[in-house]
């Protein structure tokens, strides 16, 4: 059954040996420096789906670096994938967690800082 707190945190610990220096976080900080992978917020909860207490759930980890790092956000994006593809189960924490596309590669500002970022889509079957 989906719990945001027990799968953003799970996610996160899934990431954390993505690489030396890259922040990796559960929520939302209100300031980082990049680089830095952020677990997004779901964009969708399918309940019970396909089963009873089987949800779907689709959801973001975003990846942010500085103004002019595209290569370096490139990578960021790659590694992400290929750690959370190496156990999909994240712990045994989930039933299964698919890394789906890149998307939305944009200029977003924080707290007055510019940042370069793009988003990690998931889906997690909690």
């Amino acid at each position: 059954m989906w719990d945001f707190d027990h799968v953003s945190k799970a996610i996160a610990a899934a990431l954390d040996p993505v690489g030396e220096g890259i922040s990796v976080f559960a929520v939302s900080p209100a300031s980082f420096n990049p680089p830095a992978l952020v677990v997004g917020r779901p964009e969708t909860v399918e309940l019970d789906n396909p089963a009873f207490s089987v949800d779907l759930v689709n959801l973001a980890v975003l990846a942010f670096v500085g103004i002019g790092e595209d290569q370096q956000l490139g990578e960021l994006l790659r590694r992400a994938r290929d750690t959370l593809a190496a156990d999909r189960s994240l712990g045994g924490q989930v039933r299964t967690c698919r890394t789906i596309r890149f998307r939305n590669w944009a200029i977003m500002n924080i707290s007055g800082a510019d940042y370069l970022k793009a988003e990690l889509l998931l889906e997690v079957w909690a």
